[in-house]
């Protein structure tokens, strides 16, 4: 995630995170801990392993969901959190020094838990009367930067000059477009701010001003970040080019995966060798009384024992390792494209 998201994370532990997107997540650490490659080639990302405890026994209704039977590869256990999903910060911690992953342990808020807080938000309003203005805003504060948007729409306008209150309204707007990553929108409105804000309100001229260098800086780091997922999918894209997942081998609590491997080599009798093989895991944790063997997966040194295994995959057919399926994944924007 970008350094500065994640620098806000780190100052907010106890505090609470609201999700602005679906949360993928998976039963297995291991599987999350494939998906965190390596940011040496990324400066200003940082690797973060999220750990979510949750009680699904909570009163009222639970944004999350179990849809591996629905998932394109089912062998990941995708747990799928809801757009709005609220988790508090338990800790934050550095996970290991010689890839710099950092672990955040987060907990699903219970409705209680949020209640308490529209309430605080509802005092927090200083007892003015609540208006169309300030429902939009606490919607906005708690990620509902469309409806907010929605809400203060419905405003009359108003021809006065100067008039503070509708410079209120269009710097609101302003940062509900940037919330949903409509920055030239949110510009516009932010102008329209400073053509509303009367003179002697310097603090709502300081609040606009920080607002529009804020949306420039966002603007930025949009483009930078659509250039790094262009690179990042070019380097996932190699990086799958060395990955195979080896289906239907029976397994034992303490057997040796890369014996395993290289057997099947020696059956398709093709030249691999333990030399070429990087590294690999089964997914998921041993349980003998599960009747299908978990899936490993294997990264290969070089695109070579991949491409050997691949291309000679369908002889295992004519062999005693018969049920032995060997897959290629592909890679995380085909999955998007593919759950669209």
């Amino acid at each position: 995630m970008p350094r500065h998201d994640f620098e806000q994370l780190k100052r907010n532990v106890k505090g609470l995170v609201l999700m602005n997107s679906f949360f993928s997540t998976t039963l297995f650490r291991n599987v999350a801990e494939m998906f965190c490659g390596d940011n040496a080639a990324r400066p200003q990302f940082e690797l973060v392993l999220f750990e979510s405890t949750v009680n699904p026994h909570i009163s009222g209704s639970v944004p999350f969901a179990d849809i591996t039977r629905y998932s394109y590869v089912q062998d990941e256990t995708e747990i799928l959190f809801s757009i709005g999903a609220v988790f508090r910060i338990l800790s934050v911690e550095q996970l290991d020094d010689s890839n710099q992953i950092h672990y955040v342990r987060l907990e699903l808020c219970t409705e209680n838990e949020l209640e308490e807080l529209y309430t605080f938000f509802a005092e927090s309003i200083n007892s003015e009367e609540v208006s169309l203005l300030t429902f939009g805003l606490v919607l906005r504060l708690f990620g509902g930067h469309k409806r907010a948007k929605e809400y203060c729409q419905r405003l009359p306008g108003s021809s006065a000059q100067h008039n503070v209150n509708v410079a209120y309204l269009h710097h609101n707007m302003g940062v509900a477009h940037a919330c949903v990553g409509e920055y030239n929108e949110a510009l516009a409105q932010d102008l329209k701010a400073l053509q509303y804000n009367k003179p002697e309100a310097k603090d709502g001229l300081l609040l606009i001003l920080s607002s529009i260098a804020q949306t420039y800086q966002e603007l930025e780091i949009c483009e930078c970040k659509a250039d790094m997922d262009k690179r990042m999918n070019h380097s996932e894209q190699y990086d799958r080019r060395t990955n195979l997942r080896f289906l239907g081998i029976d397994e034992t609590e303490n057997e040796n995966t890369n014996e395993i491997i290289l057997q099947t080599a020696e059956c398709l009798k093709i030249p691999v060798y333990e030399i070429d093989i990087s590294r690999n895991h089964p997914v998921g944790k041993y349980n003998p009384q599960t009747p299908t063997p978990r899936p490993i997966i294997v990264r290969f040194t070089s695109y070579r024992p991949h491409e050997l295994f691949y291309k000679n995959r369908k002889y295992l057919n004519e062999t005693d390792y018969y049920y032995i399926t060997v897959r290629a994944g592909p890679t995380r924007e085909n999955l998007n494209l593919l759950r669209r």
